[in-house]
């Protein structure tokens, strides 16, 4: 991990001397709180290094507040999925540590697990709507549970793979259809109108297609 961090600043050096003294002073006051998951910001900060060496700095800054915000055991993941994002240079790397972590301080601890689950799959598809699901979290969460949250996620997938501004209006919750299904999950509709999401999602989770009884 040192001699990566050591490359880095090395990188760093050759785009400005400066912004590379800056980092290895944040170093010093960034690493200690990081105990147990250096290596992934090491490697997050030389993905940057290499790709966006003007964020290097705002994501040390960023990243010593952001990354305590999270589930401790889900941080290293946490910081992975940053990485994809920064990879595919969707968007702002630190306001994403600090929108995205912002949002899970919001949430109980216990959820963080699974709302990466979905992150990640999301990630996969379109980078750039990662933030906003992950943001928009909280407040679907005042009005549907967990386990509904999927049933929500698995059509936003579904509009993702046919259009990827219908996705990120779906995940910001600025879509008439979004709310509409926020609104069909969360008035105990009969599970016939909404069979469809419900068998989309399992089917996304299993690996297989799944019949759904409406019983």
């Amino acid at each position: 991990d040192l001699s990566h961090f050591v490359g880095i600043i090395d990188v760093l050096s050759n785009r400005s001397y400066d912004v590379a003294v800056e980092c290895l002073g944040l170093g010093v006051d960034t690493f200690p709180r990081l105990k147990g998951y250096h290596s992934e910001f090491i490697s997050l900060l030389g993905t940057l290094s290499e790709s966006n060496w003007r964020e290097v700095k705002g994501t040390f800054e960023s990243g010593a507040r952001a990354i305590p915000k999270v589930d401790r055991p889900e941080s290293a993941r946490f910081l992975k999925l940053a990485q994809k994002v920064a990879v595919e240079g969707e968007g702002n790397l630190p306001t994403f540590l600090t929108e995205a972590a912002d949002a899970f301080g919001q949430l109980d601890r216990s959820m963080h697990n699974g709302i990466l689950n979905m992150a990640e799959s999301l990630a996969n598809l379109a980078p750039g709507t990662v933030v906003e699901f992950i943001k928009s979290c909280p407040s679907i969460l005042t009005r549907i549970n967990d386990e509904q949250l999927g049933v929500w996620f698995a059509e936003g997938i579904r509009l993702v793979r046919e259009n990827d501004d219908g996705g990120l209006a779906y995940f910001r919750v600025e879509s008439a259809h979004s709310e509409e299904v926020l609104d069909l999950i969360s008035s105990g509709v009969e599970l016939g109108r909404i069979k469809d999401i419900v068998r989309m999602y399992c089917r996304a989770l299993a690996g297989a297609t799944v019949d759904i009884a409406v019983t």
